[in-house]
Order: structure tokens, then sequence, then C-alpha cells
């Protein structure tokens, strides 16, 4: 109805102004109030020139009606909805309203708390059942313990597992009948393949980043230009830590020809946004299309996962002398796979026994109702076109907080053992 989502980044292109632009006063909150009471007929031409109503040193600037609609949902958003869910924002509005009309602008901290109320929730939630210890990543919202995440929430965002029980049970009931998910939202980005390409412009560079409520984190990235072949996955070289899917969440794929007008092009999921369509334990695939050719780029936000931190260890080989290892290992979580380490055997990787091969990607989200399994088809390369398998397999791990284990692969002159720690 009004022309754009209701995410942030949405509200942020329609509005061109972000939360720390914003200081919230008897006045601001006044003005878009009454910018949003002026949109009469609004989608019929939102490119009308109205004046802006954000309350900031641009006041009575004549702006198009969708920045008035756009700063004005924002403004709205902030001082009721978020106040109602984050205690500190609530405070913050209080203060930015007596501090007169000028107001006050929100620090990062409160910007991130905001960005991060659900994954809080989740994480207050998640030490109800026995044995699981509380964690959050504080980095961005300066809130590290349970009681400080206690005391900033002002409502709760339930994680229901039991999803089904929604239709069978009134809502005063939905906490008594669901127990509370011993994991926690998550993202788990598959791959990304070569769809088509387009000769001669079939060449590309760039970056692959997920940003979430704990902030940004590179999965792929190239600084020189690589060929796109048909058919083929980007091998990425993280994450680096867990991507956390109960807020918005953007998959940011820059991949670019050299001469060409490419542009990046954002994959959002919003789990709050009822008309995005966005979607929990399901496989995503979506076609990005740029001058070089496509790609599918394949993603699955889960409601209740554990993440695996993987190891593989060179533990046995025929000789003493140091493997040059090549070969593919990858994970399946249940609903899909994802590449750990390839290396082709112009590009072996010498690896010492009892050493840990090393893993382009070591992290996998996955399920907890469901089982990970590592597979592995690798050799030592001896030279002269010859080589020996080291290890040719699968070996399967159940999902159990803070658990560990290990698992051997077998190969005809070799094995490795696949460690995994549940967290």
């Amino acid at each position: 109805m009004l022309g754009f989502g209701s995410s942030y980044d949405d509200l942020y292109a329609a509005g061109k102004k972000q939360l720390k632009d914003f200081q919230p006063s008897s006045a601001t909150i006044g003005w878009a109030i009454q910018g949003l009471s002026w949109t009469d007929d609004a989608t019929s031409d939102t490119s009308s020139n109205v004046s802006d109503t954000s309350g900031d040193s641009s006041q009575g600037e004549h702006v198009e009606l969708s920045i008035v609609l756009g700063r004005g949902v924002l403004m709205l958003k902030f001082a009721i909805s978020e106040a109602t869910k984050l205690r500190n924002v609530s405070s913050f509005v209080q203060k930015s309203w007596s501090a007169g009309q000028d107001g006050l602008k929100p620090d990062a901290p409160l910007i991130a708390q905001v960005y991060s109320w659900a994954r809080l929730s989740s994480a207050v939630q998640r030490v109800q059942n026995e044995g699981v210890e509380f964690y959050v990543d504080g980095q961005m919202t300066n809130i590290w313990s349970f009681e400080e995440a206690v005391r900033a929430l002002g409502i709760m965002h339930l994680n229901n597992t039991a999803s089904s029980s929604r239709l069978k049970h009134p809502i005063t009931d939905t906490v008594s009948i669901a127990p509370y998910a011993q994991g926690q939202p998550l993202l788990e980005l598959f791959y990304v393949r070569v769809n088509e390409i387009a000769k001669p412009l079939n060449t590309f560079f760039g970056r692959i980043y997920v940003t979430d409520s704990v902030g940004s984190v590179i999965v792929w990235t190239t600084n020189t230009t690589i060929t796109a072949v048909t058919g083929e996955e980007l091998v990425f070289v993280g994450p680096s830590r867990p991507l956390y899917a109960a807020d918005e969440v953007t998959i940011g794929t820059v991949l670019l020809h050299s001469i060409a007008a490419d542009s990046e092009i954002d994959i959002k999921f919003n789990p709050f946004d009822y008309y995005a369509g966005a979607e929990y334990d399901v496989p995503i695939i979506r076609r990005i299309s740029q001058t070089w050719g496509s790609a599918n780029v394949c993603y699955m936000a889960m409601t209740n996962g554990l993440y695996a931190k993987i190891s593989v260890i060179l533990v046995k080989k025929d000789d003493d002398i140091n493997a040059k290892v090549y070969g593919d290992i990858s994970a399946h979580n249940g609903f899909g796979q994802t590449l750990l380490f390839r290396k082709g055997s112009d590009a072996t990787v010498p690896v010492k026994r009892q050493h840990a091969i090393p893993l382009s990607k070591a992290l996998v989200a996955t399920p907890r109702d469901k089982t990970l399994r590592v597979n592995a088809d690798l050799y030592h390369d001896l030279g002269s076109d010859d080589y020996v398998q080291i290890a040719w397999g699968s070996v399967e791990f159940q999902p159990s907080y803070m658990r560990s284990e290990g698992k051997r692969i077998t190969g005809a002159s070799g094995a490795v053992e696949v460690r995994v720690t549940w967290m």
C-alpha cells in the first residue's frame, strides 16, 4: 500500500535517513504523525512534494511524499513499537522527549539492540532448558549477561518450536504447551553456484557477505578476476562465526565484471514482514543476474538450530611423509549440502599426520531434529600423475548441545577423523 516494505532497510531507502539520524522529541514525533495524516491517496502519487516532517535541521524542506511516509513510519516504529519491546528504547524516548524540541540521537548500542530484539529473546529462552548456558554476542549491543538481556527486554519474541500448536490452542496457552527451543534461529548459506555465463564477458570478481543482528561477515571474496564456469560452486572462506536469523538478515552479493555496469544485489530475509513471505526451515534458491551471467544462491533460515564446529584431522597414512592433500569435503545438514574443502590435484595442500586439513568453511548450522553428514573424498598426490586414496566415505552426527565427538573415514591408504563440537 505504501510502496515500500516494513524492514529497516526498506524504511531507510524510502525515507533516505537512518535511525542514527533521528531525534525523537515531542516536536519530531508530532511532525511525524502530522506528516502521515497528510497522506490521503498517498499511493497514487508518492512523487508529490510536501514539507519534511523529520524534525531535524532540514525541517521545512520540500521533499517527495514517499520520503515523508518513510520517515514518519520509521519514527513511530521506533518511538512506539521498539519502545514497547525494549526498555532501553523506552527510557531513551522519554529522555529525548524531555530534552526539548531538538531531542537526542540514539547511540550505536541502542540501535543494535533494536536490530537484535528476537536474538536476545531467543538467548533468554534457551537457558530455560537444563544445562544450556547463556550466550549472546554483545559486541554491538553491549549486552553480555542474562541479567542485562532480561533488563533490556520489555516483551520477548517467543521462539515456539511447535508451530502447529498455534492452530489448536489459544495464545495464552502457547508457553505452557511448547518447550523452549534448545537451539536458536540460525542461517545456513549452502552455496552460490554459477548458473549460466554470457561470453565473452564471463569473468567476475567481488565478495559475498552476510549482515545479521551482530554485524557483517565476509563469506567469499577475491581481488582477482575469475572465470565463470557453469555449474561451479564458489568455495567459501567462512563464515568466521554463526549467522543469526532471529532478526532481519541480508545476503549481499557483489559479483562484478571489470568493465560492465554491474551492481550489488541483496537478498533479504525479514521474519517480521508478513508480505515478504519469509519462511523458516525451507531451503530457498534465489537467482541473481549480472552482465557476466547468473548464479543461484541457496540458503535456509532455521528456527531451532545448533551450529557445528568441524575439523578434519589426518590421522593415518601409509608413510611418514607429509601428505599433499587434494579432493573434496562437504557437509549435509538434512536440508542441503555445502562445501567445506575443495582442492584440485594442481593445488594440493601439505598436511602433517595428526594435523588438521585447512577447511575453507568450518561452521555448519544444523536443525536439532536433523542429522549432520560429513562426506570426504581425499587423495595424496605422489607426483608424476600418481596418487593414493586417503579417505572416501561419510560419517553422521546428531546435534546435541555442547557435545563433542569424532568419527573416522578410511580409504585405501589412510584415514581422517572428523571432529564436531555442537554449540
